[in-house]
């Protein structure tokens, strides 16, 4: 598993809770999740990954980097989470999801094989993705309209 984008402590241990979890056993027993993310982590990220120290390991690059997807080993991931930051501003939405949209299409080029799972703010942009993906492979969800069918 490799997770890129938008993961803040909260979220990235609302992840990691997540795909560890008791529920997901045997068949995540041998799981690692990888986290690609553009900044070093906070104490309290590395605080969380220590708590799955062998399990989950953060690299500093981006998904746009065809040496740091190396580095993340992305070719033999079975999924990939591309994330936005859902509490970016309207006026940053656009922004939010075209570089999301990037991310998707490299992590796409790069790793054919894995499931991809992307994050999107806005209802336009999830359209236009969903059809340049293989939907067998992918899965595509705006944030917006989750939030509206709550």
């Amino acid at each position: 598993i490799c997770g890129s984008g938008s993961l803040r402590p909260l979220r990235l241990r609302t992840l990691l809770d997540e795909l560890f979890h008791q529920d997901h056993m045997p068949d995540n027993a041998n799981l690692i999740a990888v986290i690609l993310t553009p900044t070093e982590p906070n104490r309290e990220a590395r605080n969380l990954l220590d708590r799955y120290a062998g399990r989950a390991q953060m690299l500093i690059g981006s998904a746009l980097s065809e040496t740091d997807l190396k580095r993340a080993q992305v070719k033999d991931a079975e999924a990939v989470f591309i994330l936005v930051d859902t509490n970016a501003h309207d006026q940053f939405s656009a922004d939010e999801d075209a570089a999301a949209v990037l991310r998707a299409l490299t992590v796409r080029h790069a790793a054919p094989q894995a499931h991809l799972f992307v994050q999107l703010l806005r209802p336009d942009d999830e359209a236009s993705l969903t059809a340049s993906l293989p939907a067998d492979l992918s899965s595509v969800v705006c944030a917006e309209q989750l939030t509206m069918s709550l």
